[in-house]
């Protein structure tokens, strides 16, 4: 046998998942209004091509949906101006979302400690169909694993949340209107920077560089 590098066939697959994720989403959506506000943006008006580390976690994401839930595209709502995507029912009345991370899942009888912005789309979710709990399946990738939640949340913890993403809506169109992107390092959670595409523009942008 010889095996050779198949440059032809990775740039196939390659071409195959940006195609998939550059499928546009309808916007306003709540997940550009939850993450970062000035990532968001230049997704929107400015983007950059995707890094081969993004578009592969990506893909891992969104070949689950089609293997575990059958999914090919969103059925996204509309409230407030603001569209949100459920992932699934399971049955009448038991919404459910699927992520897919890299943590480790926690040791038997432990709570996991969900992220911030999983548990701000779930609320938003809760919000717009009008539930009070939601069913959450984590596939563990590394150290494989299926771990399964349900969130029960207020009435005021979810009132709460919707008025956070409208005020993010606000604060968005409010630059969207004046052309520039959002203050840097402003509307996001700390972790986002880590490896964003639009870092080096944010850093240039505050050194006072024009992006």
């Amino acid at each position: 046998m010889e095996l050779n590098v198949n440059p032809a066939m990775r740039e196939w697959v390659l071409d195959r998942l940006t195609s998939e994720y550059r499928t546009p989403k309808p916007t306003p959506h709540s997940t550009q209004l939850i993450y970062c506000l000035t990532n968001s943006y230049y997704e929107l008006y400015d983007p950059l091509p995707l890094t081969e580390r993004e578009l592969l976690l990506f893909s891992v994401g969104f070949g689950m949906e089609r293997v575990l839930l059958g999914k090919t595209k969103d059925s996204p709502l509309k409230v407030d101006g603001i569209y949100v995507s459920p992932d699934f029912m399971m049955v009448e009345g038991e919404w459910g979302e699927l992520k897919t991370t890299r943590m480790k899942p926690p040791a038997h009888g432990a709570e996991m400690p969900l992220p911030e912005g999983w548990v701000k789309q779930i609320k938003a979710y809760c919000h717009c169909i009008g539930v009070t709990h939601y069913n959450l399946a984590v596939l563990h990738v590394i150290q494989p694993a299926l771990t399964t939640w349900r969130l029960d949340f207020t009435p005021e913890e979810l009132l709460e949340n919707w008025e956070w993403i409208k005020y993010r809506l606000a604060t968005l169109v409010g630059y969207i209107g004046d052309v520039e992107p959002p203050i840097p390092f402003t509307y996001n959670m700390e972790w986002e920077c880590g490896y964003c595409n639009y870092r080096p523009r944010c850093e240039l942008a505050r050194l006072g560089g024009r992006v």
